[in-house]
């Protein structure tokens, strides 16, 4: 299975592609072993394909697939932080926007945690986000 992995990445294929044909053909193998049709399952021992952080260059600081360029405007500064978070609503709220800003987490994972929410309220939190 190694020699597979190595072969996709040869082929230039992405590591969430290799992850995921590694996820599916691993799927195959325990389904296999469920059913008694087989006894080890070969892609578990697999590394899984990752792909080293490195820290990018200003002329490459991109969103998604390299397509959008960062607006230094939309990004907030420490100041702008300080304030929000000052301002915001003590408890939930102030714990959302700290662990936004501590963790780095995008709007829409922090906000799925918002689920639980009324809409009136859900809908504040967005507008201040």
């Amino acid at each position: 299975m190694e020699k597979f992995r190595d072969k996709l990445r040869d082929e230039k294929y992405a590591q969430r592609t290799i992850n995921r044909i590694l996820w599916i053909v691993g799927s195959v193998f325990r389904l296999a072993i469920k059913r008694s049709q087989y006894s080890k399952n070969p892609v578990a021992g697999v590394e899984r394909a990752v792909q080293p952080a490195r820290e990018l260059k200003p002329d490459e600081a991109t969103v998604g697939f390299g397509t959008d360029a960062i607006d230094p405007d939309s990004v907030l500064s420490p100041k702008e932080i300080q304030t929000l978070l000052r301002e915001a609503n003590p408890g939930f709220e102030k714990t959302l926007f700290e662990t936004a800003f501590l963790t780095g987490a995008r709007e829409g994972e922090s906000c799925s945690r918002c689920a639980g929410l009324t809409s009136s309220y859900r809908k504040k939190v967005l507008a201040r986000w």
